[in-house]
């Protein structure tokens, strides 16, 4: 069995355990409509915890820092169920005073539907956080398969001709690997020339390899100004 579902499943008895306890407080007390009301919304303090701590069992390096907001959400809301309960309930058991049930289910209402966006809404932003690094990996590599592709030339080209090489690598290991919709011509422009280098390689055209690999340092700078200057 995995990590993950090992901790799921302590996460299940925790959550048990917890709603037992809560059910036997509830037990030995008098039962009040603002009591009733108070441990009806008690039971879902940690269910939002439940729910908070099964979402950080999905997170991953991309969407990390976001889904770990779930946890200090559910306590905040916890927090303020339980406040709510014991204060009004302490409150119609003493005598003192006595909300009634409807104004009580309506302030759990509303927490509950604040905790309900809150979760949505953080649910939201970890979904385009990874599809966003999925664009940004996809970008990464396709700029690293370049350069590999560049540096499996020099791995047999002739001697003379590695300083020309280097000199294309390095100008693609320093450029941004980031990419928009309007650099699609550069970056295709790029590709056909590291294309045409091995061909040129391949026909030991070693002059011409000399000429292209100037020419794709200066698309590579032409393309690093123009990323300059769309952001």
């Amino acid at each position: 069995m995995s990590t993950v579902s090992n901790h799921r499943i302590r996460l299940f008895a925790a959550f048990f355990i917890a709603e037992v306890i809560f059910t036997g407080f509830f037990l030995l007390i008098p039962k009040t409509p603002v009591v009733i009301t108070s441990y009806c919304f008690g039971l879902l303090a940690p269910v939002a915890l439940l729910l908070a701590m099964l979402e950080m069992t999905t997170a991953n390096k991309r969407n990390y820092i976001i889904k770990t907001v779930f946890y200090p959400t559910a306590i905040t809301y916890m927090l303020c169920n339980y406040l709510a309960g014991v204060i009004f309930s302490a409150l119609d058991l003493s005598g003192a005073w006595s909300i009634h049930a409807g104004w009580l289910l309506l302030i759990h209402a509303i927490m509950l539907a604040l905790l309900a966006w809150r979760y949505l809404t953080l649910d939201a932003g970890s979904e385009q956080i990874e599809e966003l690094g999925e664009r940004v990996a996809a970008k990464v590599i396709n700029w690293q398969m370049i350069r590999a592709d560049v540096e499996n030339l020099k791995s047999y080209a002739p001697g003379h001709c590695h300083n020309d090489l280097q000199a294309v690598i390095d100008a693609i290991r320093y450029a941004d690997p980031m990419s928009h919709e309007s650099m699609a011509a550069y970056d295709e422009a790029i590709k056909d020339s590291v294309l045409m280098l091995e061909v040129k390689l391949n026909g030991q055209q070693y002059d011409e390899v000399a000429m292209l690999c100037l020419k794709i340092q200066k698309q590579i700078k032409d393309r690093n100004t123009r990323m300059k200057l769309l952001k």
